[in-house]
């Protein structure tokens, strides 16, 4: 795995992905972003090394941004004691050094996520299943 050079902000709104699976752009939404990459929540994640593309933008700014992007890790919480929500992280492979600036300037009013309190809404379909009752006389 690659060390983080940069410091994840909080985000939270729509991005705009295209896979090789999908057949149009799917909109999703990313909890945290840095000039590096973003953290994208998806119960359909792809596999480690897919590439895909992102588009996005910011209140603040006047420019979308479009990247391709590789699948850098997936958490998908298969067990109920996995904190977090399933997702994928991606790491923005074509961002020139003067959007990455923009990215950054654009966050740096924003705070850093908090360990742990964006991550406790884990998001479990709960299967209940009805109770039937059979009473007999025979």
């Amino acid at each position: 795995m690659k060390n983080r050079y940069e410091v994840r902000k909080i985000f939270n709104h729509g991005v705009e992905m295209i896979s090789s699976l999908w057949d149009e752009p799917v909109k999703l939404m990313a909890t945290d972003i840095s000039p590096e990459g973003a953290f994208v929540v998806s119960d359909l994640a792809l596999e480690e090394g897919e590439k895909v593309v992102v588009a996005f933008s910011f209140d603040r700014v006047q420019k979308e941004f479009c990247f391709f992007a590789e699948v850098a890790r997936v958490s998908l919480n298969r067990r109920t004691s996995d904190l977090g929500m399933c997702g994928m992280g991606l790491r923005f492979l074509d961002a020139k050094p003067f959007e990455r600036l923009t990215i950054r300037d654009a966050l740096r009013s924003v705070p850093p996520p908090l360990p742990g309190c964006a991550k406790k809404e884990v998001r479990r379909p709960f299967l209940q299943l009805p109770v039937v009752w059979s009473c007999e006389n025979g």
